[in-house]
């Protein structure tokens, strides 16, 4: 409560050991003046009830004096004797309570030494039921009475039995209901407004009034609240406060505290109307009667609470990112102009006050928003609904490139596009396997340069900044081979016994190169595939054109042109001119596993005899032999046995005349077992054609 106030807690008597002070003096001839001073002042329409007295008396008219008389001079000598006697035996009382104090219960002498004391609020004072009820205010150094303030009494008390005896000045603030007898040395003095149920009565100085009603005698007035205290915003408010002991007729107008906009305190005592303001409203209501008695209630306090509000959400809770939308909140309940609120919407949408949801949504996702609305009085409330809006991925269309095709080695590149996508498009592969060395930006850049060939079936992912997609139709990129070249050789010829080695070069090879040949090399010549070197030492003459083939890593291949190797003789050794000799057959027959085999040899030309055979390279296969044919002198020589033959063999067989003149003769003997003889018997069988191929007859 505010400094020095004094409440009354009630119901604390019994517990207190304290004895209880004698009954109050009467005041004799005193006892019918409501204001009694040397000096009166007025200003205003001040209301007296009862006799007025002083030796000088101003402001009456306009004031008036009711139910009693105006009295001066010799007429209030013995009243400010008896007047002045109560005084002195009030101030002589031995004093029970220091003020303030909470424990105001009745018969005591409560004391206060301040400067001045002051009663600030509602003071009351419960009689508990005890018609005899008083109470003693010792106050040493004045009264001072905050505006607004009211003293009441409750429960049977009455105003004629409160004493306040002031030492010094006792002044009553603007609009405060006081009730008691004020017996002051000084003065008192009533601010406009003021009202007082009991006397005032000063010993030595003025009473100033100022438009004041003072009343004698008044009879108890007890006014009760309405039980009714909370009103809703908006909503028509109705509650009557009561009365009893009042004289009729009588009107309540309110006392204290300030009421709501709208709300209104007939003088019937109804509090009714229609209010927008919100909080609580503190007031005391007093009730004035006939003989100018006033009553105030205890403090009501009015809580006015906001109107019970609810919202709608809409049915609408689907759009799409980057379309147009618009939705609908409604409310009841809120007064007008409305504010509504959301909160954890996508992006792109607002909310305007009056509950649109509007936008073009620039974020996809499902998102839950919570709406609020407030009222011009400030009532708002908070939808406990959930409004789950989803926003669906708009279409995402993925172009792919024109050119699908590329070559190994040489660089790629193209560019995949998209329409549909919000913001930053990202591009990722979402199917299928690129060669090696070919990314994919996130840009959307599909380049580098692989040695890998072969089709490379793709599709390409699209996400934007909501994680909206969109899927390429497939792409098959397509590696072809490059351009590979063979360079042959500038030296084509070469000499049977000699040593040969001439390299064939490759360009356009990626990785590592594999060299092959089409056609046939002469015996002891070989083309190394790892190097394209064609080495070795030929032991056969003749024409042996070829086409060199280099295969890459990648399964690519190119070739050169033809390559006309020749092979030439051995140079004849030096001496006289030997003449030309050759030997017949140019071919020897297939040689087959176990099958006897017998082949003559005969020297054509004009050597001299004898002549003797020799296989100067190669190897006979074995269970073969070559014998000269008897006698020697003859001209042939023989190649016989049994054969075991595993493979393919090839031999130089070398004739010497009788002048150290020579001939050479490569002949081939290819390996043919029982079985492949059956079988080439079955496929000639019908034919009946002998072939003959590079040395070898079928």
């Amino acid at each position: 409560m505010p400094s020095k106030s004094l409440i009354a807690i009630g119901l604390l008597c019994a517990a207190r050991q304290v004895l209880a002070q004698p009954p109050p003096p009467a005041f004799g001839p005193a006892a019918s003046f409501a204001v009694l001073a040397s000096t009166v002042t007025s200003s205003g329409l001040t209301v007296v009830t009862g006799n007025l007295g002083g030796n000088t008396i101003t402001g009456f008219p306009p004031g008036t004096v009711m139910l009693g008389t105006t009295l001066r001079h010799g007429d209030i000598a013995e009243p400010l004797r008896d007047a002045a006697a109560v005084y002195e035996d009030l101030r002589t009382r031995t004093c029970d309570h220091a003020l303030p104090s909470d424990d105001l219960v009745p018969k005591h002498v409560y004391c206060s030494s301040a400067a001045p004391f002051t009663v600030d609020g509602t003071l009351t004072l419960d009689a508990h039921g005890d018609a005899n009820a008083f109470w003693i205010f010792q106050l040493g150094n004045g009264l001072t009475v905050a505006p607004k303030s009211a003293v009441r009494v409750i429960n049977g008390g009455w105003e004629g039995n409160v004493f306040w005896q002031v030492n010094g000045q006792a002044v009553i603030g603007d609009g405060t209901a006081f009730i008691g007898n004020i017996l002051a040395s000084k003065g008192i003095t009533f601010s406009p407004g003021a009202s007082l149920s009991g006397r005032a009565l000063v010993l030595g100085g003025a009473a100033t009034l100022s438009g004041n009603n003072v009343s004698l005698c008044c009879k108890l007035i007890e006014v009760s609240n309405p039980a009714n205290n909370t009103a809703v915003a908006n909503v028509e408010f109705s509650a009557t406060f009561a009365q009893t002991g009042a004289t009729a007729p009588f009107t309540f107008a309110l006392a204290s505290g300030t009421l709501p906009v709208g709300l209104h305190l007939t003088e019937s005592g109804t509090l009714f109307g229609t209010t927008l303001e919100l909080g609580r409203f503190p007031i005391t209501v007093r009730v004035t009667d006939a003989t100018h008695c006033t009553g105030t209630s205890a403090t009501y306090v009015l809580h006015v609470v906001c109107a019970p509000i609810t919202i709608t959400n809409p049915e609408k809770d689907h759009g799409i990112v980057g379309v147009d939308f618009e939705a609908m909140f409604r409310q009841t309940g809120a007064t007008e102009d409305v504010f509504f609120t959301a909160s954890n919407l996508p992006n792109g949408l607002t909310i305007e006050k009056n509950g649109r949801l509007h936008g073009v949504p620039t974020q996809m996702g499902v998102f839950s928003i919570v709406v609020a609305v407030t009222g011009a009085n400030g009532c708002s409330f908070v939808s406990p609904i959930i409004y789950k809006l989803t926003i669906d991925c708009q279409a995402i269309t993925v172009t792919v490139p024109t050119n699908t095709i590329g070559t190994a080695g040489v660089r790629f590149s193209e560019q995949f596009g998209q329409l549909g996508a919000i913001g930053k498009a990202t591009y990722t592969l979402a199917s299928g396997t690129l060669p090696s060395a070919l990314t994919l930006s996130v840009d959307g850049l599909l380049s580098g340069t692989t040695n890998q060939t072969g089709r490379f079936p793709i599709t390409v992912m699209v996400t934007d900044d909501n994680c909206c997609t969109g899927t390429s139709p497939r792409f098959t990129l397509i590696i072809g081979c490059q351009k590979i070249t063979v360079t042959n050789p500038t030296n084509t010829t070469g000499t049977s016994g000699s040593s040969f080695s001439e390299t064939f070069v490759p360009t356009g090879i990626l990785g590592t190169p594999v060299f092959s040949y089409s056609g046939t090399l002469p015996m002891d010549l070989k083309l190394d595939p790892g190097s394209g070197v064609l080495f070795g030492t030929p032991t056969q003459t003749g024409s042996f054109p070829i086409i060199v083939t280099v295969t890459d890593s990648n399964g690519c291949s190119g070739s050169g042109i033809r390559y006309p190797l020749a092979i030439g003789a051995v140079p004849p050794p030096s001496g006289p001119s030997c003449p030309s000799i050759g030997l017949l057959p140019p071919v020897l027959p297939d040689a087959f596993n176990g099958v006897p085999y017998m082949q003559v040899l005969t020297v054509t030309g004009s050597g001299t005899p004898p002549y003797t055979f020799q296989v100067t390279s190669g190897t006979l296969p074995s269970g073969l032999n070559l014998t000269p044919v008897f006698p020697a002198t003859a001209a042939s020589g023989l190649v016989s046995g049994i054969p075991t033959v595993n493979s393919d063999v090839q031999v130089i067989i070398t004739v010497t005349d009788a002048n150290g003149c020579k001939a050479m003769q490569i002949y081939s003997i290819p390996a043919l077992s029982e079985w492949g003889l059956i079988f080439l018997v079955a496929c000639l069988g019908g034919v009946g054609v002998i072939a003959h191929q590079t040395g070898r007859r079928l």
